[in-house]
Formats: C-alpha cells, sequence, structure tokens
C-alpha cells in the first residue's frame, strides 16, 4: 500500500506491472479552483491474510472552505479495492469540485477501447483518445471498463454523484482524470454548515482466475533500471525568462549567463503599465550583454493599436535584437488573427526577421479548445507547468512524459508551423480560471510563484527530463524560469529577491544553472535521449560527435542503478548531488572545473537520490 500520509492520495494500482490505475484521491477545490490540501490523522489499519481495512480522517481548510471528511480504504481477498469517503462541512462556503478523482495511466489507456456504463444503464463502446482531447471524452459515467492485460478486464464503478472523464495532458498531467460533478453544471456551488458528501470508488477485475491474482498496491520497488538510447534527434532552441523582480543583471550574473550560450531572453511587456519603458530598455540591454535576442511577449489592452504605434517608437529607438514577437490580447485565451495581422502591421519594420507567434499564455488546453490562426502566424506557443493539479515530487516527474505529447497534439493544431514552449516554470505563473482577486503578497513572504525546489537537485533533474521530452520534430524553442532570483537560475548578488524567498547565499548558483552549461555543448549537435524502462526513474541524453558526453538524472528520491544496453567507453564523470552541492552554489567555477572521476566502463552508473552526472568520453 503507498498512501501518500499528507494527502490521502493512493498511488500506482497495479495488476502484472502494468498500471490499471495511476491514483486515487479525493479533491477539495475551492470557487478559484485552487486544491485544499487536506491535513491526514487517525490512521487505523486492520489487516488479514487477504485482505486490509485502512482507516483515517481528514481535514481540509484555508480561509474560504473548511471540510472534514473520513476515508476508509477496503482490499478485498478477490482483489477488489474500494475507497470510500464520507464528509461534511464545517461552515458555509463555495466550492468546484467535493469528491474523487481517478486518474487513468497514458500508456496503459491511450487509444483502448473502453466500455461506459451509463447512469440509466446504457452501455457504450468508446476509446480513450490519442491525441489530446480538448473536451471530455466520456460523460455521464457510472462505471467504466478496459483490458488491462490479455483476458483481464478491470472496471471502476461510483457512487454518490455524476462522473466524467477529461484529459489532463491538457495541463501537463500524464494521465486521463475522472472526477465527480460535470463542469457542464454551473459552479461554483454553495455548500451549507453540515452538509454532508458520501462517494464510493470501486476496483474491481474480471477474468484473474484465468492468470492468478497478482494486484499491487503502490509504487515499483526496483532500484536497478535498464535503459537505451532512442533515435536522433536535436535540442530546441532554449532561452531564459528577465527576471521579474526587475533588478538589474551584474557583471558577475552576466559573464555566468553567457557561459549558457543562450538562444533568446522571454520579456514580457505590458504598454498599459506605468514602467514599461524602463523595462523593455533595460530588457534590450541584458539580451545584448549577454549576447542573445529578444522574444517579446506583448500584451495588448483595449488600445491595441495606439499601443502597438508605441512599442514600434520605443523599438526604433534601442538598440534590441528581437527574434520573436509573442502576441497576446489581455483577456483572450488565444491570439485572434485581427492582433496578429496589426502587430504585423506595425512592428515588421522594426525588426524584419522577427517571427509573429500566436498561442496562448495560459495552460495548452486554451489552444486546444480556440481557434489557432495559422494563416496569419510563424509560430504557435503554449505555456508550461506540473503543478496545476497535484504537487509532490511525484507527480510532477509524471507530467514531463506529457510534454512530447502536447507537442505531438500542437502540431496537428498549427498545421507545420513550429511550436515555441514558453513559458516553462515549477509553479503556475496566475490563476487563468480564477473568479476573485489576486492573493497578494505581504512583505517578506515569498511571492505565489516561488517554489523552493527551484534551488534544489529535483529542479536540475526535472529541467533536464523536460529538454529531453521537447527535443522533438516541431519544437522550435523552450524558455525555461528566469535568470536571476528565487524563480530563476541563481541568486542575485545582492541577496534575496521578491519580498523574502526561502534562504539562500548572495550569488548563489543552482542546481539547475549547470544543466544549462552542460546543455550549451550539445547545441546544434545531434544527440539521443534515454529511453528507460522506468520513464519515472531517469532520464538524459547523449551526443554523437567525439568526444562523447551524456547528461543523466536520477528522477527519485532514492539511490538508483542505471544500466544502459552499450557501453560510452572510459569516461570522465562528474557528479552533482548532496555531497557535491555546496561546492556548486558557492563555488562554481572549481566546481564546473573538475574533471571528475574515472569510469572505466560507461555502462552501469549508481546515481545518488536525485542525482545529476555529466560524462565525457576521455580519448
Amino acid at each position: 500500500m503507498q498512501l501518500d500520509p499528507a494527502s490521502g492520495f493512493l498511488r500506482y494500482i497495479r495488476l502484472y506491472d502494468r498500471e490499471v490505475l495511476r491514483g486515487i484521491y479525493v479533491a477539495v477545490r475551492d470557487r478559484d479552483w485552487g486544491t485544499v490540501q487536506p491535513r491526514i490523522t487517525g490512521f487505523s489499519l486492520n489487516q488479514e491474510e487477504s485482505a486490509f481495512q485502512l482507516r483515517f480522517e481528514a481535514r481540509c481548510a484555508s480561509d474560504q472552505v473548511d471540510f472534514f471528511w473520513e476515508g476508509t480504504i477496503e482490499g478485498l481477498s478477490n482483489g477488489t479495492l474500494v475507497y470510500t469517503m464520507e464528509g461534511r462541512a464545517l461552515k458555509d462556503f463555495m466550492r468546484n469540485r467535493i469528491g474523487f478523482c481517478v486518474l487513468h495511466p497514458i500508456h496503459e489507456c491511450a487509444g483502448k477501447e473502453c466500455l461506459i456504463e451509463r447512469s440509466d444503464g446504457a452501455i457504450e463502446n468508446l476509446r480513450f483518445p490519442q491525441f489530446i482531447s480538448p473536451h471530455q471524452p466520456f460523460k455521464d459515467i457510472r462505471a467504466m471498463s478496459h483490458e488491462v492485460v490479455e483476458g483481464v478486464l478491470a472496471t471502476v464503478s461510483f457512487a454518490g454523484d455524476t462522473f466524467e472523464t477529461e484529459d489532463q495532458r491538457n495541463w501537463s498531467d500524464a494521465s486521463y482524470k475522472t472526477y465527480s460533478t460535470p463542469l457542464a453544471l454551473p459552479f461554483p456551488v454553495q455548500v451549507s454548515r453540515g452538509e454532508f458528501v458520501r462517494q464510493k470508488a470501486t476496483l474491481s477485475f474480471e477474468g484473474l482466475d484465468n492468470v492468478g491474482q497478482n494486484v499491487q498496491v503502490g509504487g515499483d520497488s526496483r532500484r536497478a533500471v535498464r535503459a537505451r538510447w532512442g533515435v536522433k534527434c536535436k535540442l530546441p532552441r532554449i532561452g531564459l525568462c528577465v527576471a521579474g523582480h526587475g533588478r538589474r543583471l551584474r557583471t558577475r550574473e552576466i559573464e555566468l549567463l553567457r557561459r549558457l550560450h543562450l538562444d533568446h531572453l522571454r520579456f514580457d511587456l505590458d504598454p498599459a503599465s506605468s514602467d514599461w519603458k524602463q523595462a523593455f530598455q533595460q530588457a534590450a540591454g541584458e539580451a545584448g550583454a549577454l549576447r542573445t535576442s529578444l522574444h517579446i511577449a506583448l500584451h495588448l489592452g483595449e488600445m491595441a493599436e495606439a499601443e502597438l504605434a508605441e512599442v514600434r517608437r520605443l523599438a526604433s529607438e534601442i538598440d534590441a535584437s528581437i527574434s520573436m514577437w509573442l502576441i497576446f490580447r489581455k483577456g483572450e485565451p488565444v491570439t485572434q488573427e485581427v492582433w496578429i495581422g496589426m502587430a504585423r502591421k506595425q512592428l515588421l519594420t522594426v525588426a524584419p526577421g522577427a517571427r509573429f507567434s500566436a498561442g496562448t499564455n495560459a495552460y495548452f488546453v486554451e489552444l486546444n479548445r480556440g481557434f489557432v490562426p495559422v494563416e496569419s502566424a510563424d509560430i504557435v506557443s503554449f505555456s508550461v507547468n506540473p503543478q496545476v493539479h497535484a504537487f509532490d515530487d511525484a507527480s510532477m516527474v509524471e507530467t514531463l512524459e506529457t510534454q512530447t505529447q502536447m507537442v505531438l497534439s500542437c502540431r496537428r493544431l498549427a498545421r507545420g508551423l513550429p511550436i515555441a514552449v514558453s513559458p516553462i516554470t515549477l509553479k503556475p505563473r496566475f490563476n487563468p480560471d480564477a473568479t476573485s482577486p489576486e492573493e497578494s503578497v505581504q512583505s517578506g513572504h515569498s511571492p505565489l510563484q516561488a517554489d523552493p525546489r527551484q534551488r534544489s537537485l529535483f529542479s536540475a533533474g526535472w529541467l533536464l527530463g523536460s529538454v529531453c521530452r521537447l527535443s522533438v520534430p516541431g519544437t522550435y524553442s523552450a524558455t525555461y524560469f528566469e535568470t536571476t532570483g528565487c524563480l530563476g537560475i541563481m541568486e542575485t548578488e545582492s541577496g534575496l529577491t521578491r519580498s523574502e524567498c526561502s534562504p539562500s547565499t548572495a550569488g548563489g548558483i543552482f542546481p539547475n544553472y549547470h544543466v544549462l552549461a552542460d546543455l550549451a555543448d550539445f547545441q546544434d549537435q545531434e544527440i539521443r535521449v534515454l529511453e528507460s524502462e522506468n520513464p519515472l526513474s531517469a532520464c538524459g541524453l547523449v551526443n554523437e560527435e567525439s568526444p562523447r558526453q551524456c547528461l543523466l538524472a536520477n528522477l527519485t528520491p532514492y539511490p538508483l542503478q542505471l544500466e544502459l544496453d552499450q557501453s560510452l567507453g572510459h569516461l570522465r564523470v562528474r557528479k552533482l548531488d548532496a555531497s557535491s552541492l555546496a561546492e556548486a552554489e558557492h563555488n562554481a567555477d572549481q566546481f564546473r572545473s573538475n574533471p571528475g572521476e574515472i569510469l572505466t566502463e560507461g555502462r552501469r552508473f549508481d546515481l545518488p537520490p536525485h542525482a545529476y552526472i555529466r560524462a565525457q568520453e576521455k580519448l
């Protein structure tokens, strides 16, 4: 049994090592679709030889919401799993959702047949979508069944509400999600104090008698992972965002950032803001100092034509190398053709070689559900973050495999146009579905967009995994994080930024900096991306030129042995892990100049928890 003690999240239900469900949990979402995290207490386990019953209590409390529920998980001798929740509201509040969410794995389900039982008993034979579905593929669900191994049918049945399924890849999750309360119903909904909610989700099997019973609830306990190198590809053009804290880059920061050989800096320009001209000039200066170009995300308002004229005048006066205009209109989820045409007319002469991008500044779902003006645009863009629905490390790692599928689905919408994934951040930058004003940040507190994992080993592995997943045909560019500050790849030389972020040293270098610095050696080279038997455990890439180099990362919090199908030969290996983290942060030059340990046979790598390594062939 693998139950997240902080959330009541039951993970990875497998049959003969094939995922049947990726997880079952209870979600309490406030009026702005914010997830109210539960506090789990009162565990009690009654275990018999072939059955068990686990009970616990949960309270979901925030400024808006106060909901208490009791959970029961029963495992029966025939392999059936029953998850029950009974809860009540402890005060009046508005909610968008309370109830079960069941996650179905992409690998085992995409394109596969699925039997849907409706609330009236009717049964329909459908399929899980192969490409990312913009709308709910299944509605009015009482039960759903599909084959998980040959001859074995898994059925998930529901009680207590009406359920439907959405394609969570729209938000980068690696799952389809079946949830309660259809989105077609009005929301938010008033919940009165004392109101009860009771639901049940049951997983059962048919055909187990023919193959024997081997139902596993929990994660994969193997530590040795076999892998091979995939087909040849190239990295996307990699860039960073201009730091939102507004402080100018200092000499040392410029020197460190130059070593990354960035393709571009993204600068978000709002012509309605009071300081946009000064910010534009500063961004242009930083791009010039880093010897790179600007991707300008232009957020137009009600006076779009006049704003574009002002932007054109200032852009003509300053020395800025602009290679892309990402055109957005405030209040519109997807760029409309009229704004692309207007921007091209006004700005084409300022930067004749610049491309014009249409897309969304929010999640891929907006692009998937909207109309993309491919006839007017040169590029299509969308943003990515791994924490729309879940926030733990394991869930964030799961989102990596979906980034490839987002590009593949976007290629169908873009009709051959290249794709800019911009920006890619660890947390959402804003809530596009909010119905109330964004919460203000008090002085002395971290910004809502900050995640302490930004400066961790985990961030380095996640970044490498993202670059690997986006190294597919169609991806033009990938724009990550910010240059400096708690949303960036290094701390500012002056210390903490953006109100007080979590503690770090002034001028400290984050692990994700070292990933980008190593990736600079792979630009314009043919590479191969690691294909692992367990893609949630490790990621990596290798070049095709001599001397061969490879980058590898352990995506898990436990030691991992990675076994390649062919040796890379005699290697020098530099390792970034808990033992070298302090040197990498405080003395980056010394860390990076260290050639590393000698590995005589580059086939088996022992990776400490969340370790990142660079290995180079020793000629």
